[in-house]
């Protein structure tokens, strides 16, 4: 009996043990934060009804900017901060305004709002099968925008859901997030008013400089190679061109936070001194730790991900390139 209480206690402390590390990690994550990008969908509940609409967040070194989407796709408004004003474009009558000290929900969608409340008025933590909840007071709000919870993914501890009450206790407002990253390159452009009226993806926000497939030829005198074959969810996002290695071709490949990088080159690199050379279904390829390479038609391709493919995706993906 007292082998079996010891045991309890044991793993009581350990769950406990492992909420606190848990806790600690979401701390260091939100405020190591400069930058982050995310999708979001919006839920306002109000007198029995629900408003939905969909935003794409922007935010570096205290800068921010929201799309804001209508539910058939189409640009409803972008707010926009620059460290000195806030400005509101309405695409409706395409006119662009200042707009100080805004207690919109958009505002307090914003993952870095949290992280000013959490660390302002504290939080209460609370962890069930899933997800890792923390919940804080709003002290700058008002009656619809009393308190706030912020769900945690247990895989990668990523914003996930972000659900806002009122002083009642009533549900005002869920934010749902999806492809979120956190410390992302930006261009600085995205937060210049000149560009307000733009949507992100009508501009080149990443630090690299991206083109269009069609022009790769004209730029780095390779025809690149696609696969046919990529791990479900993954989708071709952007496409670079490193001019200090041989024009290499960078490919990436998205799935939220999860990235494949295919690296085409027709510079071969004979030195494979740290690869392990491996053979499989009739071809020669080298592995480095999570980065693989291989031969084909003249041109060396290097495949990259952050662990969460496996070597046989790896060795399908090889095999698909025509």
């Amino acid at each position: 009996m007292a082998l079996l209480i010891f045991l309890i206690a044991l793993f009581a402390g350990c769950g406990e043990k492992a909420k606190e590390n848990a806790y600690e990690s979401i701390l260091k994550s939100l405020n190591g934060m400069k930058s982050y990008t995310a999708d979001a969908e919006a839920e306002l509940h109000s007198n029995n009804n629900t408003k939905r609409f969909f935003m794409k967040q922007f935010y570096k070194d205290g800068k921010y900017r929201i799309e804001i989407f209508d539910n058939e796709g189409k640009v409803d408004k972008i707010i926009m901060y620059d460290e000195k004003h806030s400005y509101v474009y309405f695409s409706k009558i395409n006119q662009v305004f200042i707009e100080e000290n805004s207690n919109d929900v958009p505002i307090y969608s914003m993952v870095t709002s949290f992280r000013y409340n959490l660390n302002k008025a504290g939080n209460i933590a609370k962890s069930s099968a899933d997800i890792f909840t923390i919940a804080t007071p709003i002290p700058d709000g008002n009656t619809y925008l009393y308190k706030e919870e912020m769900e945690f993914s247990k895989k990668g501890l990523k914003p996930q859901i972000l659900k806002i009450y009122g002083i009642k206790g009533e549900l005002y407002a869920k934010i749902t997030y999806k492809n979120f990253v956190y410390n992302p390159d930006i261009k600085d452009k995205i937060f210049n008013k000149d560009y307000i009226s733009t949507i992100s993806k009508d501009m080149n926000i990443n630090q690299k400089e991206s083109i269009d497939l069609k022009d790769v030829y004209k730029y780095s005198g390779i025809n690149p190679v696609l696969p046919v074959f990529m791990p479900e969810g993954y989708s071709l996002s952007n496409i670079n061109i490193d001019k200090t290695s041989a024009n290499s071709v960078y490919l990436t490949y998205l799935k939220g936070n999860d990235i494949i990088k295919i690296i085409e080159s027709i510079e071969e690199n004979n030195d494979k001194k740290d690869w392990a050379m491996k053979q499989a279904d009739g071809f020669i390829y080298y592995k480095k730790g999570e980065a693989y390479d291989m031969y084909k038609n003249g041109i060396s391709i290097k495949i990259i991900s952050n662990q969460n493919i496996s070597e046989k995706e790896v060795l399908k993906i090889f095999k698909s390139f025509k």
